[in-house]
């Protein structure tokens, strides 16, 4: 059975032949996934949201409207803050030919498993969001985000935890997104303690 048939990807969303999407998965319109980007099986994108080159999204993710992800950082101690002036005014015939200074505009951005992004979050690129965290609308992350944390505001804080350590720690483990879907399917995902339960179960028969 072919995973693609599974996907949801509207007409009007743009993928670049460069991207990797690992199906299935849900991009609504609109959507822009840019060369050398990652999506994970199971992750859902809202209309407007865009993925820059050099990010990866793990599985199981829910991405808002209007999110930017991984977004070019410019040179601040450089005499323009555009940084090299060829890229963005090629036909120019003075700053189309000048020098190209090095810049790492975009480096990795890292997106765990089961991460939830709010309307029009923005990450800079260079950061890695860890599993399960959840980003709350209109906050910008500028730093890394540990596992299962809540974040908000400008720039992002921590709020606090979606869950106890001990939780957070078996689930770290356990990493429910790597289960066969049939298993999944059987979780009672509204009760986690016993979804960890079960999990655990599955682990020791497996042994």
């Amino acid at each position: 059975m072919i995973d693609e048939q599974f996907s949801t990807i509207a007409k009007l969303a743009s993928v670049s032949s460069d991207a990797h999407i690992n199906h299935p998965v849900n991009l609504a319109k609109n959507v822009e996934i840019h060369a050398q980007a990652v999506i994970g099986k199971f992750t859902f994108i809202n209309q407007y949201s865009v993925v820059y080159g050099k990010t990866t999204i793990g599985k199981y993710c829910t991405i808002a409207r209007n999110c930017e992800i991984g977004v070019a950082n410019h040179p601040l101690n450089w005499l323009s803050t555009l940084g090299n002036f060829k890229p963005y005014f090629p036909k120019h015939p003075d700053l189309g030919s000048s020098k190209n200074f090095h810049n790492i505009s975009h480096p990795p951005t890292t997106i765990g498993h089961d991460v939830w992004l709010g309307c029009g979050v923005t990450v800079k690129s260079g950061v890695t969001i860890g599993n399960g965290a959840i980003i709350a609308a209109g906050a910008v992350v500028s730093g890394d985000i540990e596992p299962y944390g809540i974040y908000g505001g400008i720039p992002a804080r921590l709020i606090r935890y979606r869950f106890d350590e001990q939780i957070i720690s078996d689930l770290e483990e356990l990493k429910w997104w790597d289960l066969d879907t049939k298993q999944i399917a059987l979780l009672p995902r509204n009760e986690i303690e016993k979804c960890i339960e079960i999990m655990k179960s599955w682990s020791v028969d497996c042994t």
